[in-house]
């Protein structure tokens, strides 16, 4: 009599190779592609429960619970216990505070170090002597913006620098220039499109 021969076959674990986006808030849908995703697989977005469809063997809709500031782990988890983990797959932006343009400080670009790929930005505070020093890499800016408004008879103007965090950094300078044409030129500098989120006419 022969012997029998048992063979005991598993399901491979799921995988993760790409999540789009990789930021944003609560609410949003983000695109989980993969391998091996079995029909009910579920999701965890830093340790919360959410909400996760199933589109094929690769690829799962998952709705960003509500979370705070910060990176997320992301766990997809198949049916049959086998699961895996994404470390900071998804980052959620801080809130931030409406931007007031010309408030009573202002900005001057100290250096535009294109070499190395970032801007130096030196920031003078009103009363203070030594100013504040900001470095940011292309790689962190998402475009830049401008933005002008009348304010009483003034023309006030300012460029903001948005940053891939969803995160604002504004230049300012009490000096006559154009903002707009300067935030075309950096946006050329950097590689990324210019926003103009208002414009209001300058008075004669």
């Amino acid at each position: 009599m022969l012997p029998l021969l048992w063979i005991a076959c598993s399901a491979n674990p799921p995988g993760v190779d790409v999540v789009d986006p990789s930021g944003g808030q609560a609410g949003d849908t983000i695109r989980v592609v993969g391998n091996d995703l079995q029909a009910g697989a579920t999701a965890t977005l830093g340790g919360e429960p959410a909400t996760a469809e199933v589109k094929g063997l690769t690829m799962l809709e998952v709705v960003v619970p509500s979370l705070g500031p910060g990176e997320h782990d992301l766990v997809v988890s198949n049916p049959d216990g086998q699961s895996v983990t994404v470390p900071r797959a998804f980052a959620v932006a801080a809130p931030q505070a409406d931007i007031a343009i010309c408030a009573g400080t202002y900005t001057a670009y100290s250096q535009l170090a294109t070499s190395r790929k970032l801007i130096k930005i030196d920031r003078h505070f009103k009363g203070k002597d030594e100013p504040q020093s900001l470095s940011i890499e292309f790689s962190e800016i998402a475009a830049i913006e401008y933005e002008g408004r009348l304010q009483g008879e003034a023309y006030c103007s300012a460029i903001l620098i948005k940053l891939t965090d969803g995160t604002r950094e504004v230049y300012e300078d009490s000096k006559e220039m154009d903002f707009k044409q300067k935030a075309q030129e950096l946006a050329n500098v950097i590689g990324v499109p210019v926003d103009v989120i208002h414009e209001d006419q300058k008075p004669e």
